[in-house]
């Protein structure tokens, strides 16, 4: 499971509340769906723009030194974490 399957949309939210409680509406109620309204968005971005982001990163700090040592271990290092930007939301037998 993706760490954005664990995000729910507010009117979904919202409108799960209101089925709930549609025959006791109560000040408590308003309040729910009040501060449901305030909640901020979530920030998500999914893996595949987040590849293609650093894969972009990767090239931008590489330009010129693809070849060299240093060159190299910045591409390694992107390599890793593209590895467990891919992993991310996967069960570890950990």
């Amino acid at each position: 499971m993706s760490m954005a399957d664990e995000y729910i949309r507010r009117e979904d939210a919202k409108d799960a509340l209101q089925e709930k409680v549609f025959h006791n509406l109560t000040d408590e109620f308003y309040g729910a769906m009040q501060v449901l309204d305030e909640l901020e968005p979530a920030d998500v971005i999914s893996k595949a723009d987040m590849i293609t982001l650093l894969e972009e990163t990767e090239k931008d700090i590489t330009k010129g030194v693809e070849t060299s040592s240093t060159g190299m271990m910045i591409k390694a290092v992107f390599g890793v974490i593209k590895c467990k930007v891919n992993m991310m939301g996967e069960k570890s037998n950990e």
